[in-house]
């Protein structure tokens, strides 16, 4: 199978650190093919060690199956399950070198009887965890300590670490070996852009609901979203947007689910269906085979479409619209929602190996971008996460701020792309920077030139430092290059900071070019530093 680019640089840059470290996390958005890498990380591992074992865990029976079958397609190795019922053979005198699992089966049992016990754990030198942001619990470090008798190799693939999770995947993991999120997937050309659409429900208020786990209470948000005027306030705008386009909706309670699908199937009969985790195997299957192939427009859930399923897009398009009518404080599980619409129309991009003619390519296709319904009413304390917390990694909290703002004002009428308004909220904080920097401007030309201090030039906020960049310290031609701008050099500064700083510099006139261009009625924010010096030299010539 083919590599695209990204996953070729993740597969070497997790292969060298599992090399070095022994342990690293993969983090890669929902669509871009994450159990792809692993599945070739196992392939090249096993090549190169040939006498050792790989075991993958998950957390559910539909990541499982999924993983195997992935594996198997891309490294050419028999994968053996144990999980519930079926177990790998570990009586054979040539063991499967491939094992899938649970961490519930592996934790199955009492004391030294736990099914992990079956396994001779000094045979396996990876162990892979997939949707690695569940990997901080108790019953993970349980398996991971019985298979690291071994010298273990461990690496954690998610799409999905909160911010608040950071710390224990890195406790755990070390580093970030490789990182490709949303936003990049997106400007790269490998997803569809994100457009938001916000709908104001009459009744819906969150003011009440308490928080549980870091989440709103599950109780209260039930007694929110099952009130009949709230259903028909979500419901009815959800159909109307939609129009012909599948959709996906997740809801909060099956009550929920099930009054939702009951009130799509009025206006539209026949075209919604719903499934919770209790739904009989074979009918939720069913289900979504229906729906993947456009005989149901409609798919309302309750948890089951998070993790482990992908749209097989029977239909030749794949899903359009998200409907989240189960609001959230967890990006982590916000970001898992609206990643079922992201995949482009299938084999889209095919051959195509610039950016541009990818990201044109979906601009004509019938799935131009993914479209996230979000219910707005009164949220009270509550910071409930929005499609701008999804893209917004590497921008600070203050733009992503004003970018939620902007979308709120404006997406009431229309479809608005989240990745534009927050480059738009990016560039409009700047320029109100650089006003707040001019005011002073006059004041500090009064004094000597001193060496520029770098906070005032560029906001070094830990927000907006993307994770794997942390501990990268700038290059010997970075600091030199500071130091002859006559930049102040922060203690603990990072690569990207350091090129941060480059740009900022280089962007704007010395504080003494200013003096002179505010001296003579021009305003310095209309230079960088190189045409500043010729303006000068012009305004001196004279």
């Amino acid at each position: 199978m083919n590599l695209r680019d990204f996953q070729q640089r993740a597969v070497e840059a997790i292969i060298s650190r599992l090399d070095s470290d022994r342990r690293t996390l993969l983090v890669m958005a929902t669509g871009l093919g994450k159990t792809v890498v692993f599945g070739e990380i196992i392939r090249r591992f096993l090549h190169d060690h040939p006498h050792e074992r790989v075991m993958v865990l998950a957390h559910r029976e539909e990541l499982v199956m999924q993983a195997r079958k992935t594996i198997e397609m891309i490294s050419g190795y028999a994968v053996a399950i144990e999980m519930g019922e079926q177990r790998s053979d570990e009586s054979a005198w040539r063991k499967e070198s491939v094992v899938v699992s649970t961490v519930q089966t592996q934790c199955a049992g009492r004391n030294e009887r736990k099914r992990m016990q079956r396994f001779d754990a000094e045979r396996f030198g990876l162990v892979i965890i997939d949707e690695a942001h569940h990997a901080v619990s108790g019953s993970y470090r349980q398996t991971i300590d019985h298979y690291g008798k071994g010298g273990l190799r461990l690496l954690g693939v998610t799409a999905t670490p909160d911010r608040h999770d950071r710390v224990g995947l890195l406790d755990l993991f070390g580093s970030i070996g490789y990182e490709f999120g949303m936003r990049e997937g997106i400007e790269s050309g490998w997803l569809v852009p994100i457009k938001q659409r916000v709908v104001n429900v009459q009744g819906l208020d969150f003011s009440t609901c308490r928080t549980q786990a870091g989440d709103l209470h599950a109780g209260d948000l039930r007694r929110v979203v099952e009130y009949e005027e709230v259903l028909h306030g979500m419901t009815y705008p959800t159909i109307e947007i939609a129009g012909n386009r599948r959709c996906i909706a997740f809801c909060a309670s099956v009550a929920h689910a099930e009054r939702v699908a009951e009130i799509i199937n009025r206006h539209r009969p026949a075209s919604a269906a719903w499934v919770c985790g209790e739904t009989p195997r074979d009918e939720r299957r069913n289900i979504f085979r229906d729906f993947s192939s456009g005989r149901l427009q409609f798919l309302v859930n309750v948890g089951v479409a998070t993790e482990g399923w992908d749209d097989a897009a029977l239909d030749g398009v794949g899903v359009s619209v998200v409907a989240m009518m189960r609001p959230t404080k967890s990006r982590a599980l916000y970001c898992q929602c609206i990643g079922r619409a992201t995949r482009p129309v299938p084999k889209l991009l095919d051959g195509l190996t610039e950016a541009a003619a990818r990201r044109a390519a979906i601009a004509q296709s019938p799935k131009p971008a993914a479209i996230i319904l979000d219910y707005c009413g009164n949220a009270g304390r509550h910071k409930l996460v929005h499609a701008a917390d999804a893209l917004g990694e590497s921008f600070s909290h203050s733009v992503q701020e004003r970018a939620h703002k902007a979308v709120n004002r404006q997406a009431a009428d229309d479809e608005i792309d989240v990745l534009e308004a927050l480059t738009r909220a990016e560039i409009e904080e700047q320029r109100i920077e650089e006003r707040k920097k001019r005011r002073g401007i006059v004041v500090k030309a009064q004094y000597a030139v001193q060496d520029i201090d770098p906070f005032s030039l560029i906001e070094l906020a830990h927000d907006r430092t993307l994770a794997w960049s942390r501990g990268d310290p700038p290059t010997d031609k970075q600091v030199d290059f500071l130091r002859r701008l006559r930049v102040g050099i922060p203690d603990m500064l990072t690569k990207q900071e350091a090129g941060r700083l480059i740009t900022a510099a280089i962007s704007t006139p010395t504080p003494k070019q200013s003096a002179v261009l505010l001296r003579h009625g021009l305003d310095p924010a209309d230079f960088d530093r190189r045409s500043a010096s010729a303006k000068l030299s012009e305004i001196f010539g004279r």
